[in-house]
Order: C-alpha cells, then sequence, then structure tokens
C-alpha cells in the first residue's frame, strides 16, 4: 500500500478544508484496501482537483497563465476541468514533469461517474489503475508542499520603539532571532514604529513569519480600538498566510500598559470562530511532534519536561500541532487561522524557577527564541 506522509497543506483556504483532504485521503486508501477500485480512481482525482484549486486560487499569475496557455475564454475558476488545472499548474511549475505524466492516470476520473462511461471501454477500473491514482496523488501533494514551503522568505520583528516588552528581553530575543533566521536564509525585518505597523496591515505581504517582541504585550496604535486592530491582524493572518508567533505568556494581555486580559486574543481568534483560555500552568513534556521539533533543529538545551505558565485549551480549532502538552493543555503548539498560523509558546523565561538569576532569565530568553522561530520553520516544512 502507498503510504502518504503527514501534509501540513498551507496552501488550503482553511483548516476545515484541510481536514476534508486529509480525511479524503484516508477513505482513498480505504477504498483501495476493499478493492472499490473505482471509488479510490474517483476519490483520487476529486482530491488533487481540490487541492489545486486552493493553491491555483492565490498563485498570482493563475488567471493570466489560463489565458495565455489555452487560448480561450477563461471561466470561473470552479469550472476548471483537472486537466486544465494540471496544465495551468505545470506551466508554474507547481508540479514535477515526472508527477505531470502519472497524473495522466486521474485527467478523466470524471468519466467514471458519467451515465454513459459504458461507452469508453478505456476507462476500466482495476487495481493497477486505482495504484497509479493514488501514486499520483501523492507524488502530487509532495510536490505542492514542497514547492510552498518556498515561500516563506522573510522574517518580521514586532519590535515597536519606546514600548516595553514583557516577560521577555527583546533586545535579547532579538539578536538570537536573526541569527536563526540567518542561519536559514530569512530576510528580515523590523517593525519599529506604528505608522510601519499600520503600513504593513493596509498592504500585507504573503507567507511571512511575524515575531511579536513585545511578550504578552501586542502594540496597537494610537486612535485604534485594540478590539478592531485584533481582528484586522486576525484576518491579516487569515488571508495572507501569516505566522504570527507569541513568544512567551499570555498572548495580546496587554497593549501597551493597558491590561485587556482574555479578551485580546479571543478577538484575534473570532475570526475563524474560536477562542482560548491561557490561564493554565502546568508541567508540559514533549509530544511525539515536539521530539521531532528538537530533533530536527537540534534544540539540545530544551529539556523533555519544562514548567509552562501558560498553557492553552484552544476551542474551536480543527487544526493544531502541539510540541509540548500535559494531558490536555498546550505548552507550546501551533493553530491554524485560515490560510495562516498561530504559535504560542506558553513558556516564560524564568522556566517556572523561583527568583531566577539573570543567567538563567538569559537561558530562557534563548530556549523561547528557538522554540518560536523553530516551531515556525517545522509549521512550513522547512528544514
Amino acid at each position: 500500500m502507498i503510504r502518504f506522509p503527514k501534509f501540513r497543506m498551507n496552501y488550503t483556504s482553511s483548516a476545515r478544508s484541510s481536514s476534508v483532504l486529509i480525511k479524503d485521503i484516508a477513505q482513498a486508501k480505504l477504498c483501495f484496501n476493499h478493492e472499490a477500485y473505482k471509488a479510490a480512481i474517483v476519490l483520487s482525482g476529486s482530491i488533487l482537483e481540490r487541492a489545486l484549486f486552493d493553491r491555483l486560487s492565490i498563485h498570482p499569475t493563475t488567471k493570466q497563465t489560463y489565458s495565455k496557455i489555452l487560448h480561450k475564454k477563461r471561466p470561473r475558476m470552479e469550472r476548471w476541468s483537472l486537466g486544465e488545472m494540471l496544465t495551468i499548474s505545470a506551466d508554474l511549475h507547481l508540479l514535477q514533469d515526472e508527477t505531470l505524466q502519472l497524473c495522466g492516470s486521474l485527467q478523466n476520473y470524471s468519466r467514471l461517474i458519467h451515465p454513459t462511461n459504458s461507452r469508453h471501454p478505456y476507462e476500466k477500473t482495476n487495481k493497477n489503475r486505482a495504484w497509479l491514482a493514488l501514486k499520483a496523488l501523492r507524488q502530487s501533494l509532495i510536490d505542492l508542499e514542497i514547492q510552498f514551503s518556498t515561500l516563506w522568505r522573510d522574517v518580521y520583528f514586532i519590535n515597536i520603539r519606546n514600548i516595553r516588552s514583557s516577560l521577555i528581553d527583546k533586545s535579547v530575543a532579538r539578536s538570537l532571532l536573526t541569527k536563526i533566521a540567518e542561519k536559514y536564509d530569512f530576510t528580515v525585518k523590523t517593525i519599529s514604529s506604528y505608522s510601519a505597523l499600520r503600513s504593513i496591515l493596509r498592504n500585507p505581504p504573503h507567507q511571512s513569519i511575524f515575531m511579536n517582541l513585545h511578550g504578552e504585550i501586542m502594540p496597537v496604535p494610537p486612535g485604534r480600538s485594540w478590539k478592531d486592530f485584533y481582528v484586522d491582524l486576525g484576518n491579516v493572518v487569515k488571508n495572507y498566510g501569516w505566522i504570527l508567533v507569541n513568544l512567551t505568556g499570555y498572548p495580546f494581555y496587554y497593549h501597551s500598559s493597558r491590561i485587556i486580559g482574555p479578551g485580546g486574543l479571543n478577538a484575534f481568534l473570532s475570526v475563524v470562530g474560536a477562542s482560548a483560555n491561557c490561564f493554565n500552568p502546568r508541567p508540559v513534556k514533549l509530544t511525539s511532534e515536539g521530539t521531532k521539533l528538537a530533533r530536527r533543529f537540534e534544540l539540545i538545551d530544551l529539556q523533555p519536561e519544562v514548567n509552562a505558565s501558560n498553557c492553552a485549551d484552544w476551542q474551536g480549532l480543527p487544526q493544531k500541532i502541539v510540541f509540548l502538552n500535559d494531558d490536555r493543555f498546550c505548552g507550546v503548539s501551533a493553530v491554524r487561522v485560515g490560510r495562516g498560523w498561530f504559535i504560542q509558546v506558553g513558556l516564560r523565561s524564568s522556566l517556572g524557577v523561583q527568583n531566577p538569576t539573570q543567567q538563567q532569565l538569559a537561558f530562557g530568553d534563548r530556549i523561547l527564541a528557538h522554540l518560536g522561530f523553530t516551531s515556525s520553520l517545522y509549521i512550513t516544512g522547512r528544514t
């Protein structure tokens, strides 16, 4: 049987869309195992069509390419055939040549459910064709995953002048994060003023990583309602595929010196109908995903169990990746927000030590910085 890896599917329109695709993959494999070969082929074609639709819908030159390559009036994307999507994907280099050849077994999958299918003897199904269909689907999804992971190239530090940080030394964090970013060939940019923050929300870049260096504070430009601002920020993450990282504590708990409380994070999450409670101190351990993270990025200073001050209890979020937790609460986790992700590191630089020394706090800052950035890299699929 063909094995499918775990897919992030960051190019899909939402967590719900990726969840449907993942469930359909499981169904296609089940059909193959039970010798329902026609169903396996139809599902494989349907899955690939949906995945390509989501990916092509956010490519900047998809529509122009359709007119240029196919030399005909362009219908709405919902009416494109799988063959047309594959042709456009080939021109945009979203799929490898070998993958496109494999996809020949799927191009006419819809004929299998057409009532006049009997007129097309070459569309007969068998085990070999079903196996080729699953193989084509697997390789196509791998190509889409790898190609999309290369789009994250910029890291932005939210570091507003004259605004303090909470629970983390932002100058230390900036230095550490810059070194990690350069190691993985990211371009580092700093948002150091409210005008720059307003500007980037008005003209958001696609597929970028944003690190909030203010800890529990998320600065809000003067004159803006904090609730409206956090909803706007949530919508940008949702629609433009940002990865927004909260490096410590309770996210959005303050704006400047004003306490907001849980309402800040919940305003941000409201754009996907979700909520969270982070008032949960717990000792947390590495999950299987956390162990993979630690090995992949050589987080040798990260202990298998640490004290987390602000573990998250996420509600209404269908897709999340947890790196440290106890049985219920998430110490370090990433949750899907539309096309983007939000990463919460619920630790403090003290790491639960009472009356920590400056040396211990500096060590903790290093742990927070590495967890925040490497979690981002893990989410994008970059190594």
